[in-house]
């Protein structure tokens, strides 16, 4: 499968990234080794990007499937709102996946500016952590058109942001 780079760092991803959500209690509450042999047989095809949040709690089926696997990249995300909640999330990944560094690491849900100014300690702990090398790319997660628009700020078509880059006008038609 072809991978994309993210931004300028040295992140190469799948074109199709196998969400986890759906293996853990929130949905289908496969046993743990079921699930992790969808993920290796997700790997098997050519899938390579694998994307998790601690609320998801799936972090340990990708652990089990890819333990000392440099294959393997994992977006983990988090909803923290402050600081010390957001480094608290990146160490308790860094741990749940016997990992030095993450490979991408997301603020989870920005609805909008709003949410987002509020959650500026969190974000200003991301990329701190990119600075210590604890985290490779960050990055906004959202589920709303006012929430894809934090990213491109006001009266700018371009948001770059520690090495994620997003065009509005090609991703949105603006």
């Amino acid at each position: 499968m072809q991978t994309v780079r993210v931004g300028n760092t040295s992140v190469q991803v799948s074109r199709l990234c196998f969400g986890t959500m759906q293996l853990g209690p929130l949905l289908r509450r496969l046993p743990l080794m079921q699930g992790a042999d969808l993920l290796l047989y997700a790997l098997d095809c050519g899938i390579t990007t694998f994307d998790t949040a601690k609320e998801y709690r799936t972090r340990d089926y990708l652990a089990v499937a890819f333990s000392d696997n440099d294959r393997v990249v994992i977006i983990d995300k988090s909803s923290a709102r402050s600081y010390e909640g957001m480094e608290r999330e990146i160490a308790e990944s860094l741990i749940d996946f016997n990992r030095d560094e993450t490979d991408l690491f997301l603020l989870n849900d920005v609805r909008s500016r709003q949410d987002f100014a509020m959650r500026q300690g969190a974000w200003r702990y991301l990329c701190e952590a990119k600075t210590m090398g604890l985290v490779k790319a960050i990055g906004l997660s959202t589920h709303t058109v006012e929430g894809a628009g934090v990213g491109g700020g006001t009266g700018r078509n371009r948001f770059r942001a520690s090495g994620v880059q997003l065009d509005r006008r090609r991703h949105f038609g603006r």
